[in-house]
């Protein structure tokens, strides 16, 4: 994707969600992440990245995925 099309996606998110769920996207977008490495990009609690990343699942945005006690959320395409 080129860099203007990647800067679009993100004003759009930002426009639609709230700033810290626009980022949970923005950095799903790429792939799975697991929760730890979500929380230190992010800045925000691991508590209240826990109630944005519910939020997005019930919406239908992203998914967890659980595997061997490690746990991973991914967008839900």
């Amino acid at each position: 994707m080129s860099n203007d099309a990647s800067n679009e996606s993100e004003k759009i998110l930002e426009y639609l969600f709230e700033p810290e769920n626009a980022e949970i996207l923005t950095e799903l977008k790429d792939g799975s992440k697991p929760l730890s490495t979500l929380t230190a990009k992010i800045g925000i609690s691991k508590e209240e990245l826990d109630k944005k990343l519910s939020y997005l699942i019930e919406k239908g945005f992203v998914s967890k995925n659980e595997k061997n006690n490690d746990i991973s959320y991914s967008l839900d395409t």
